[in-house]
């Protein structure tokens, strides 16, 4: 076998690894949002009202900002210390934190999984291009 077979079989491995990483971040993404949902319908069971569109303050701005940049990678930066949970109530429930928590674990996999797409995009470009 040649050294450029080699090349092209290694470049292959290594998007496989890709799709193994983004197969793996959709995982826990959907676990993240299972939980947070369940949470969330927990909360509401427990609460005297329930928690959704009509009860927050329009007002409220979002705390992280995403900055996605192709050099320097991923970056979440905090805009805000206000906590937007406290919109609904000022002493939250155990499980309405809970699911705020899952929520933002879920937005941190968004972003892997944004990240992981553009590796495999490069990936599959070098693999063409390597034909």
């Amino acid at each position: 076998m040649t050294t450029g077979a080699f090349h092209n079989d290694s470049k292959l491995v290594e998007y496989l690894d890709i799709i193994d990483q983004y197969q793996k971040a959709r995982e826990q993404l959907d676990s993240h949002l299972a939980a947070g949902f369940i949470d969330l319908a927990h909360a509401n069971y427990v609460a005297k009202t329930r928690y959704g569109k009509d009860h927050y303050d329009n007002r409220m701005k979002s705390c992280q900002k995403v900055i996605i940049d192709e050099n320097k990678g991923v970056k979440i930066e905090t805009v805000s210390k206000d906590d937007p949970i406290k919109s609904f109530c000022p002493l939250p429930s155990a499980s309405l934190r809970k699911s705020k928590q899952e929520f933002s674990d879920a937005l941190l996999d968004i972003v892997n999984i944004v990240d992981v797409i553009m590796k495999l995009r490069i990936k599959e470009t070098e693999i063409k291009n390597a034909k």
